[in-house]
């Protein structure tokens, strides 16, 4: 692999120079890597110490802090560009690196596997985060939100098409099967006792994507949603 080198920069053009900024910028891209390593120069304010990113193909990753974590982001080329180059007028200097194509694929699909693994252990705890806003609106008697449930209704619907869904299902899962669901989504949501989650005790990696029990909100979603649709549809 060739040392990267310095091969040219974006800058913030001014209004009379926008043909001329488009024409060296067409040249300059026509044999560009399909690898490149961009450094955004410093920015007044939080970002001092200027911001580093890779670029594969027309996608970039690079690492931004969201709610006190720092995590690996994708962004598409015309988007990066747009925000750093144009909205926060910063240059962006690109460095090709010279790489085989089986390599640049391998780079991908790590920094692929990376994303993913991260974004389902953030979605898990946010999904804990929701645990604690349960438990604290019942403790304060307050109602609790369940995602989706706008999409029923506790009015009799009178309608064809859900007359016709609810006849296909019980046609499908046999007689007395959504009476049959409702019942048991009420028990269960009667008999429902908090408990914490059941965390794997396993070392994060960034190799494995992790496998989580459902948390006792994601239960209480759930358990509502197949009440309040049994409801509607029967």
């Amino acid at each position: 692999m060739s040392a990267p080198y310095l091969r040219w920069s974006f800058r913030r053009p001014l209004i009379l120079l926008l043909a001329i900024a488009a024409l060296v910028t067409s040249v300059a891209t026509a044999g560009e890597s399909p690898l490149q390593i961009l450094y955004i120069d410093a920015n007044i304010g939080g970002s001092s110490g200027g911001h580093v990113a890779v670029k594969l193909h027309d996608a970039v990753y690079h690492y931004q802090n969201a709610d006190g974590i720092t995590r690996l982001t994708r962004d598409s080329w015309n988007r990066f560009r747009f925000v750093y180059n144009d909205l926060e007028n910063r240059n962006i200097h690109i460095a090709d690196v010279s790489v085989q194509p089986a390599d640049v694929e391998r780079i991908r699909d790590r920094l692929q596997r990376l994303l993913l693994v991260q974004n389902r252990q953030i979605d898990y705890l946010e999904a804990l985060r929701q645990d604690q806003t349960l438990l604290e609106a019942l403790r304060q008697g307050q109602p609790v939100p369940i995602p989706g449930i706008g999409f029923f209704s506790r009015v009799t619907h009178g309608s064809s098409v859900m007359y016709n869904l609810s006849a296909q299902i019980e046609a499908s899962r046999g007689p007395g099967y959504l009476p049959s669901l409702r019942e048991r989504s009420n028990r269960q949501i009667t008999s429902m006792a908090y408990l914490p989650a059941s965390v794997p005790n396993m070392a994060l990696s960034i190799d494995r994507y992790p496998e989580y029990p459902p948390t006792f909100s994601e239960q209480v979603s759930d358990i509502h949603g197949h009440w309040f649709a049994a409801s509607v549809i029967q």
